[in-house]
């Protein structure tokens, strides 16, 4: 439950309605405090600018604040969850155990749930446990048979048949989570008969936006596969319409979404502290200290992302615009806690709740109003 300040909400339901330049007036944070998070960086329709910082920063929260939500329990809709296990019944709650961030950029997202959990999570809730796995769409087509360029532009998860994978790789994924040792020459075999650390385990794959629709698919078909022991259901952090690039077409091929995550960026590898996938990295890792651990990595390798490192020599490269977007993240749960960044809770969650969530910044139920109609 929300704690509320009485007198405060009090105070704010008595006062004659704001104006938005007046609410906006309180609750503006400082552009030059951000470097990333603000609105000549983040893109809409390819175009910079079009959002202002307040705008940003306030979109940023507001995903957040529904991922939280699910996460701690509090936000119980079926419509916040893409993908849901068909183990789960209509009415049982998603709420996970575990959260599966598909590397790269999902990634950034996870920095977001631990920078405001403790400003937006209901009280005492459990932060659920972390894994990382790098399972991308167009690397399972090709695993399955598809050329890349096709899987690239046309195939979606309705064309992905797990039977087209070789099992050596469902086996590769559940060594990653096995509990106990397993050895070089029979681990196939023995990672069958081993538990793992997600057994009984209700799980969430976050990725940070919906493209194509298929990596959600294919990653929890792929670990329910490799871990039947556990529930998989799947949900999006970043939630965009698409529109034509042409202006007339409905191919998906034709279509682009309307914005991301500051950090998508396929052009760029640094900015989410963590590298490609590196087969070649984690053989080395283990040759150098034959861990237990380390022979894992090196089996699930394909799945796996490397930190960032010259090709050549492995020397580990510093991503400095992940210690940017980082710092960003940092400085925008202080905003929140200031009040210079507003709240602005999920609609999928109780309208009771979203009034007190307002009514604890010091928002009346006609500033909201005010407020969502007008702001930009």
């Amino acid at each position: 439950m929300l704690k509320i300040d009485i007198a405060r909400s009090h105070h704010a339901m008595q006062d004659s309605p704001r104006t938005y330049e007046e609410i906006r007036s309180k609750h503006h944070a400082r552009e030059d405090d951000f470097q990333l998070l603000r609105g000549d960086k983040q893109r809409v329709r390819e175009r910079t600018g079009v959002w202002s910082t307040d705008f940003v920063l306030e979109q940023y929260v507001h995903e957040t604040d529904q991922l939280i939500g699910i996460l701690d329990g509090s936000i119980t809709d079926n419509d916040a969850i893409a993908i849901k296990d068909s183990e789960l019944g209509e009415f049982d709650p998603v709420k996970p155990d575990t959260v599966l961030w598909p590397d790269k950029s999902a990634r950034p997202v996870s920095w977001m749930v631990d920078a405001l959990w403790d400003q937006i999570a209901t009280p005492d809730a459990k932060k659920p446990d972390y894994e990382f796995l790098n399972i991308d769409r167009v690397n399972w087509f090709v695993y399955a048979g598809h050329d890349e360029s096709v899987a690239k532009w046309r195939l979606g998860p309705e064309d992905f048949n797990i039977e087209d994978i070789d099992p050596a790789r469902i086996d590769g994924i559940r060594a990653l989570f096995v509990e106990g040792d397993l050895s070089e020459d029979n681990w196939r075999e023995e990672v069958w008969k081993l538990p793992t650390r997600l057994d009984g385990q209700s799980v969430l794959i976050v990725d940070e936006v919906r493209n194509r629709g298929g990596t959600l698919a294919i990653a929890a078909e792929v670990l329910k596969a490799a871990i039947p022991e556990a529930k998989f259901s799947a949900t999006y952090f970043w939630h965009t319409g698409r529109y034509s690039v042409n202006g007339s077409s409905a191919e998906s091929v034709d279509q682009q979404m309307e914005s991301t995550p500051v950090w998508y960026d396929t052009h760029n590898d640094m900015g989410r502290d963590i590298g490609d996938i590196s087969t070649a990295y984690w053989d080395r890792e283990y040759q150098r200290n034959p861990s237990q651990e380390a022979l894992r990595r090196k089996i699930g390798s394909f799945a796996l992302s490397a930190p960032h490192h010259n090709r050549k020599t492995y020397e580990l490269r510093e991503d400095k615009l992940a210690k940017v977007l980082r710092q960003d993240i940092s400085q925008l749960s202080y905003a929140v806690a200031d009040g210079d960044v507003i709240r602005r809770p999920s609609r999928m969650r109780d309208l009771d709740e979203v009034i007190a969530i307002y009514a604890q910044q010091g928002l009346s139920t006609d500033d909201m109003k005010t407020y969502n109609r007008n702001r930009k």
